[in-house]
């Protein structure tokens, strides 16, 4: 179908979602929520400081959906399963967060729009970039194998459970990810602050988005992969946007050109 990237060379992935052994512990409310209601993972248990509070009904809700019971933990006992995490009074034992690949992106939101992060490494920006995407319609997020935040139970935390949803390909090659997209029709933008300023841009059409990391930007050799660099025009003493907040303008822009 067109615009669906094949990822065999890119990502090494199959044509199902990527599944680990293991457990990972989800805290927080809606992290916990969201991955019950997305229902991608399997669950082991989860624990509540109080089962009886009222902030906790819809969790209880879809627990049982799931076949869960809760077991009432103390404080401490949250604590020692999550070391220096704020848990909201809830952690979730469940099996470890699923890759997907390229046939997961949705195609149902025409014209397509695909975030790439090249090496974001803070998993709070990457939590928020995928917060963002989810929430204005990208079809998903894609981030490098190295030197990359990944889907960790903070990440997730930070993207207030939006990874649960949003797919996410993880890839080998970032500059591959891009050729075998323009292949597919895609036009490639990425974010630098000495490009073309955004609204100048052409942003029509199935469209990659590709945000570089907290320090570096985007890589050199990524960036030559991309058929246009955009700027978001800025005034005042402070040099740069955090790469979360710039993604966030970027990809609503984008969108707005959209529809």
């Amino acid at each position: 179908m067109k615009n669906k990237i094949n990822t065999s060379k890119a990502g090494k992935r199959g044509q199902h979602p990527v599944k680990k052994a293991g457990h990972e512990d989800l805290f927080g409310i809606h992290p916990v929520t969201e991955a019950l209601r997305a229902n991608i993972r399997s669950f082991h248990s989860l624990c509540l400081s109080d089962p009886e509070n009222s902030r906790f009904g819809e969790i209880i809700r879809l627990a049982a959906l799931r076949g869960l019971n809760p077991t009432g933990c103390t404080p401490a006992e949250l604590t020692a399963m999550v070391p220096g995490a704020v848990h909201q009074g809830v952690v979730l034992k469940a099996s470890p967060f699923v890759f997907r690949d390229m046939g997961s992106f949705s195609d149902t939101i025409h014209p397509p729009l695909v975030v790439v992060a090249d090496g974001v490494e803070d998993p709070g920006n990457l939590g928020a970039i995928a917060r963002t995407a989810l929430c204005l319609g990208a079809s998903g997020l894609v981030i490098p194998k190295d030197r990359s935040a990944g889907p960790t139970p903070a990440a997730i935390k930070a993207s207030a459970g939006a990874l649960e949803h949003l797919p996410l390909l993880q890839v080998v090659n970032i500059s591959r990810f891009l050729e075998e997209a323009k292949e597919e029709g895609f036009w490639v933008a990425g974010l630098d602050a000495e490009g073309t300023p955004l609204h100048q841009a052409r942003l029509d059409g199935p469209m990659v988005l590709v945000v570089g990391g907290e320090d570096r930007g985007v890589r050199p050799l990524v960036r030559r992969h991309c058929d246009i660099m955009v700027a978001i025009p800025q005034s005042g003493p402070v040099g740069s946007l955090n790469a979360s907040v710039a993604a966030a303008l970027a990809i609503y822009e984008i969108r707005r050109n959209h529809f």
